[in-house]
């Protein structure tokens, strides 16, 4: 049973995490027998992608900086000072860059909503976990947007999460699914070369900066979709060219 009124746990703050994202984008698509989703050919606007993306992440809260990385070591260092996010190289040589958008901050250890509801313990792949559950709507319309699921064990000492799964339902149409896992969880402050970035003073603005018109910003919690109708059309988009897919609308 959910325990009444019980508040979601809190991570620590600073963390170092193997991560694998997971998401599926359907608008149109039939799903087959065997899971498999295609497109009807009568249907030439159909659009179904899929992205699957391994890295580790890196959160240094008292230093306000974050880190993705690839399987290479190349990734996206993101300083919450300088209010940049650098394009890296597993050297650590600055590629290029875009800017923080102003008001943002470093996130730390709360990855569930705060109002979120216990759904009580489950089993998540084998585990034993607590599932906690919440929705993202548009309150003047009342429109569920985003519902996601977020599996925790705390069977120890310290509460770890598992997964993050979340339902993409603009205007109440399902049209895809991303899920995050946590392979593993390790709390504490991360070295310091993981946030390496060389001649960042000497380093270009990205192109592509402000290409984004609304999607998924792929830090854990800040998951959002503009509001549009029916009709919209979305796609999957790396950021600045490497990390984790988000979801944008097209134009």
């Amino acid at each position: 049973c959910a325990a009444a009124g019980a508040k979601p746990p809190v991570f620590s703050n600073s963390w170092s995490s193997d991560q694998i994202q997971a998401i599926q984008i359907n608008q149109g698509g039939i799903t087959q027998p065997d899971g498999s989703v295609c497109c009807p050919a009568q249907s030439p606007e159909c659009k179904v992608q899929t992205a699957f993306q391994p890295a580790i992440v890196y959160n240094w809260f008292e230093g306000k900086k974050n880190a993705m990385k690839n399987p290479d070591g190349s990734g996206i260092v993101s300083d919450f000072t300088a209010m940049k996010e650098y394009q890296v190289t597993a050297a650590g040589d600055c590629q290029s860059y875009c800017p923080i958008p102003a008001g943002n901050t470093i996130g730390g250890g709360a990855f569930i909503f705060v109002n979120a509801t216990n759904a009580g313990k489950v089993m998540y792949n084998g585990r034993s976990a607590t599932k906690w559950t919440w929705a993202q709507k548009i309150p003047i319309f009342n429109v569920t947007m985003e519902t996601s699921d977020f599996y925790v064990d705390d069977s120890g000492s310290s509460p770890v999460p598992l997964a993050e799964i979340d339902e993409i339902t603009p205007f109440g149409q399902k049209i895809g699914q991303q899920n995050m896992t946590f392979v593993s969880f390790v709390p504490g402050v991360p070295d310091a070369k993981h946030f390496t970035v060389n001649n960042a003073a000497k380093c270009p603005q990205n192109s592509q900066c402000n290409s984004n018109n609304g999607g998924d910003d792929d830090g854990g919690n800040g998951r959002r979709l503009a509001a549009a109708g029916e009709g919209v059309q979305y796609r999957l988009e790396r950021y600045m060219g490497s990390g984790f897919m988000r979801v944008v609308i097209d134009n």
